[in-house]
C-alpha cells in the first residue's frame, strides 16, 4: 500500500511537472506552428501518466488492457515528438516529403498495434509478463515498431547532421539526437511492466520532452559535441585516476609494505600514505593536461591566444598601405590564427543608388575594388543594420537565418549574406562610423565560433578600422592620380581633336569661299557681258542662249553647294525627311551612276556595273540612297587618275541574328590613290580632307578636285538613317603606286521601326518619275 502510495505521488509530481512546462510553453514566444506540435506530444505524455494512475488490472474496451493502452500513449508520443524534430530541422526542400513518410510510418504502427487488440486474448505487452502471454504477436509488434522507429528516427536526425549548412545547425540536429534518444529509452523503460523501470521511464520522458521545450523555445542550444567531449575527457581522467588508486592499492595489499606500515609508529605509516596520495595526484595533473592537449588535437579545437594573434596582425597590418594590402593581411591572419577556410573584408558605401542603404563591397584575398567577389545593399531599418552599424555588436550568420529577432528580414539581404557562406560578421568602425565589416567563414574543423574567437574578432577588427580608413585615403588618392592622368591624356587628346578641327574649319572656309566665289564670279562676269551687249545692241545670233547657259551652270552649282550644307545640317538634327517605297539594288545602282558616265568617259574612267537583278527588293528612300551612291562614285572618280577603273557590284547577306532582316550590300572598288589608314575613322567627317587643301580644284570630276567635303557625309548620314553602315578599306595612300580604295554600304531589305512610309499614290508616282 505505501508502495502504491509513493508510486502515485511521483506520478502526480511528473503530472504537475507537465503542467508547468505546458504553462511555460504556452505563455513563451515560440512560433504557433511548434507550440501546436509540443503541446501535443505533452498532452500525449501526460495521458501516458495518467494511465498508469490507474489499477493495473484495469481494462477499458473488452480486452484491452492497461499496459496496452501505455503502449499506444507511448506510439503517439513517439510519432509526435519525432514530427516535430522533422519539422525542426529537415530543410524546406524535403520536408513536406519526410515528414509524410514520418506520419505514415507511424500510423501503421499504431493501427496494426490496436488491431491485435481485437484479434488476440489476453493483451498483455509488459515486458516482465511476456512469459505470461499466450499469444506474443502484441508484444512483437510493439518491440519491432520501437526498434524500427528508433532507426529510422536516429538515422534521419543523423542525416540532417551530416548535410547541415553550418555548426550551428548541425548542433541542433545533435541536440535533437539526444532528445530522440532519451524519449525512446524512457518509452521502453515505460512498456517493460516493471514498476522501478517503469518510474526510471516516467522521469527520462518528462526529461526529453521538457529538453524539446527548451530547444523550441531557444536557437540557440547548448554544444552538444562541447557537452560530450567534456564527458568524454573528464570520465578519461576519472578511469586513469581510479586505475592509479587501484593499482596502488593492488601492489599494497599483495606485498609487505602494508604490514610494515601497521608495524611501524603511526606517523610513519600515515606519512607514507600522504606520499603515496600525494604522488597520484600530482600524476593526474599532467595526464590531465596530455588527455586535454590529445582530444584538442584529434578535433582540431586549439583555441586562438588573442595576445599572439593581434600581436601578428598589428605587425603584418603596420606594413599595409594599400587596400588589396589590408584585405590580405586581414584574410591570412583570419585563416591562419583562426583556422577558418576562408575569410573577407566588405567595405561600407554610403554613395549607392538604392534610397536609405548602405552599399556592401566584399573583398576577399587578391580582389580589389574593380573586381569584388559581390556586391550587395542593406537597408537603414533593417535588424542586420542596426545590430552591426548601430549597436556594434557582432553577428553570426545562424543568427541572420534562425534568430527570431532577424525573421522580417528582406529575402534580398538574407540572400546576399547567405551566399557568402560566411559564419560571422564584425563590424569595423572609424569615428563611430560604420566602415566596413570583417567576415569570417565556417572553421576548418567545423565547430561553432566561441566567446575567444569572437573576442579576437572583435579586436582585428578595431586594427582593421584604423588601417582600413588609411589605406582607403592611399587609394583614393591614387585613384584620384590615375584619374588626372587619363584626363589628361583626354585633353591632350582634346586639344590634337581641336586642332584637327580648326584645321578643318580653315580649310572649309577657303574651300568654300572658293567654291561659291567661282560661280558668283561667273554669274557676275556673264551679267555684265549680257548688260554691255545688250546696251550697246551687239547681242549676235546664239550669244544670248550661250550666255544664258553658262548662268544656268553657276546658279546650279552654287544650289548644290547650298543644298549639300542643307542636308547636313538636317543630319546634324536627325531631321532628315526619308520616304520608302519598295525598290531594287539594280534601280538605285542604275540612277546613281548614268549622270556620271559622260564626266567618266572625259576623263577614260571605266565604269563597270554588274548586274544586281536577282536580289530581293528593298524598302528604302529611292532619291536619297540614289543621292548617297553617287555622291561615293563621284568621290571614286575624284580620287581615281585617267585611265582607271571603277566597280560597283551588290550581293545578299543574310543576318546573324534571328528575327533582324537580311541586307543588301554594295561594293564600290575604284582603282584611285587609297587613303591612309590614320584618316579612314575621320573621312565621313564634315569638311575632313586627308589631302592637302592646296591641292584643291574647282572642277567637279578632275583628278583631286575635292569639294567642301560633305559628300561623304551626307552619304553616311543617309544610309544610317535607313538602319544600315558605311565603311571604306585601303590599305595606304599613294600617288605614285595607287592601292584603290573600297566602299562598302549595308542597306537591310526592311526599314527600321519608326521610319515614315508613302502612300501607294506616292509610291506609285514615284516609280513613274
Amino acid at each position: 500500500m505505501q508502495t502504491d502510495l509513493f508510486l502515485q505521488s511521483i506520478y502526480i509530481t511528473l503530472l504537475i511537472a507537465h503542467i508547468g512546462i505546458l504553462l511555460m510553453l504556452w505563455m513563451g514566444r515560440t512560433a504557433q506552428r511548434n507550440k501546436e506540435w509540443l503541446a501535443s506530444a505533452i498532452g500525449v505524455s501526460m495521458i501516458v501518466l495518467l494511465i498508469q494512475l490507474l489499477p493495473a488490472d484495469t481494462e477499458y474496451v473488452g480486452r484491452v488492457t492497461r499496459d496496452y493502452a501505455i503502449w499506444l500513449a507511448l506510439i503517439g508520443t513517439v510519432v509526435i515528438v519525432g514530427g516535430l524534430i522533422i519539422h525542426d530541422v529537415a530543410r524546406p526542400g524535403m520536408l513536406e516529403q519526410v515528414q509524410r513518410s514520418w506520419l505514415i510510418i507511424g500510423g501503421v504502427w499504431f493501427v496494426a498495434f490496436a488491431v491485435t487488440a481485437l484479434l488476440f486474448d489476453p493483451v498483455f505487452v509488459g515486458w516482465s509478463g511476456w512469459t505470461d502471454t499466450i499469444s506474443p504477436v502484441p508484444a512483437a509488434i510493439g518491440t519491432v515498431g520501437v526498434i524500427a522507429y528508433a532507426i529510422y528516427s536516429l538515422g534521419l536526425t543523423f542525416y540532417f547532421f551530416y548535410v547541415a549548412p553550418m555548426p550551428e545547425v548541425a548542433n541542433r540536429a545533435a541536440f535533437w539526437v539526444v532528445t530522440m534518444g532519451l524519449l525512446l529509452a524512457g518509452a521502453g523503460l515505460i512498456a517493460s511492466g516493471t514498476v522501478l523501470f517503469m518510474v526510471a521511464g516516467n522521469i527520462l520522458l518528462w526529461l526529453a520532452i521538457a529538453i524539446a521545450v527548451h530547444g523550441i523555445r531557444n536557437y540557440r542550444v547548448p554544444d552538444v559535441r562541447d557537452t560530450i567531449i567534456a564527458l568524454v575527457q573528464t570520465a578519461t581522467v576519472v578511469a586513469i585516476g581510479w586505475a592509479l588508486i587501484f593499482a596502488t592499492l593492488y601492489f599494497m595489499s599483495t606485498t609487505s609494505v602494508v604490514d610494515d606500515l601497521f608495524n611501524t609508529s603511526a606517523g610513519a605509516g600515515i606519512l607514507v600514505l600522504a606520499l603515496t596520495a600525494l604522488v597520484i595526484a600530482t600524476l593526474i595533473v599532467p595526464a590531465r593536461y596530455i588527455i586535454k592537449l590529445l582530444f584538442d588535437r584529434i578535433m582540431m579545437r586549439s583555441r586562438p591566444n588573442l595576445a599572439s594573434a593581434t600581436a601578428q596582425y598589428s605587425q603584418r597590418v603596420a606594413r599595409a598601405a594599400t587596400l588589396e594590402e589590408v584585405v590580405n593581411a586581414t584574410t591570412e591572419t583570419l585563416n591562419r590564427v583562426m583556422g577558418v577556410k576562408r575569410s573577407a573584408l566588405i567595405l561600407v558605401n554610403n554613395t549607392v543608388r538604392v534610397q536609405d542603404s548602405i552599399e556592401l563591397v566584399v573583398l576577399e584575398m587578391g580582389a580589389t575594388l574593380s573586381n569584388p567577389s559581390g556586391v550587395g545593399y542593406l537597408h537603414e531599418k533593417s535588424p542586420i543594420y542596426h545590430t552591426l552599424a548601430v549597436r556594434s555588436v557582432p553577428l553570426g550568420q545562424y543568427d541572420i537565418d534562425y534568430g527570431p529577432a532577424y525573421q522580417k528580414v528582406s529575402p534580398q539581404e538574407k540572400a546576399f549574406f547567405r551566399d557568402l557562406k560566411m559564419s560571422a560578421y564584425v563590424p569595423v568602425s572609424a569615428d563611430n562610423r560604420l566602415i566596413g565589416l570583417l567576415a569570417s567563414g565556417p572553421k576548418v574543423n567545423d565547430t561553432s565560433y566561441y566567446r575567444e574567437d569572437v573576442e579576437l574578432l572583435s579586436v582585428i577588427g578595431q586594427q582593421v578600422g584604423t588601417a582600413l580608413r588609411s589605406a582607403r585615403l592611399i587609394d583614393d588618392l591614387q585613384h584620384l592620380n590615375d584619374s588626372m592622368r587619363v584626363l589628361n591624356k583626354r585633353l591632350e587628346g582634346a586639344k590634337v581633336e581641336l586642332e584637327k578641327l580648326d584645321t578643318i574649319k580653315t580649310d572649309f572656309i577657303t574651300i568654300a569661299s572658293h567654291e561659291l566665289r567661282t560661280p558668283l564670279a561667273q554669274i557676275r562676269g556673264y551679267t555684265d557681258i549680257l548688260d554691255s551687249l545688250n546696251k550697246s545692241n551687239a547681242l549676235k545670233e546664239g550669244q544670248a542662249d550661250q550666255l544664258v547657259n553658262n548662268l544656268r551652270k553657276s546658279t546650279e552649282r552654287m544650289e548644290e553647294l547650298i543644298s549639300a550644307m542643307l542636308d547636313v545640317s538636317q543630319i546634324d538634327v536627325n531631321s532628315m525627311d526619308l520616304r520608302f517605297i519598295r525598290t531594287s539594288a539594280e534601280t538605285i545602282s542604275k540612277m546613281a551612276l548614268e549622270p556620271l558616265r559622260d564626266p567618266a568617259d572625259e576623263r577614260n574612267i571605266e565604269i563597270i556595273r554588274h548586274s544586281a537583278k536577282d536580289l530581293p527588293n528593298i524598302e528604302a528612300d529611292l532619291q536619297r540612297m540614289v543621292q548617297a551612291l553617287r555622291n561615293i562614285v563621284l568621290n571614286a572618280i575624284k580620287f581615281t587618275p585617267d585611265g582607271g577603273k571603277i566597280e560597283i557590284s551588290a550581293e545578299l547577306e543574310k543576318a546573324e541574328a534571328d528575327g533582324k532582316p537580311d541586307s543588301v550590300v554594295f561594293k564600290i572598288k575604284d582603282s584611285g590613290v587609297g587613303i591612309d589608314k590614320k584618316d579612314i575613322p575621320y573621312i565621313f567627317n564634315k569638311f575632313y580632307r586627308a589631302f592637302d587643301t592646296q591641292l584643291h580644284s574647282s572642277g567637279i570630276y578632275k583628278f583631286m578636285g575635292a569639294g567642301p567635303g560633305l559628300g561623304l557625309t551626307i552619304a553616311k548620314g543617309i544610309i544610317e538613317g535607313h538602319g544600315g553602315s558605311i565603311w571604306a578599306e585601303s590599305e595606304r595612300h599613294d600617288m605614285n603606286e595607287p592601292p584603290g580604295t573600297t566602299f562598302y554600304v549595308r542597306i537591310p531589305l526592311e526599314p527600321p521601326s519608326g521610319t515614315r512610309r508613302v502612300s501607294p499614290f506616292e509610291e506609285e508616282r514615284a516609280v513613274k518619275s
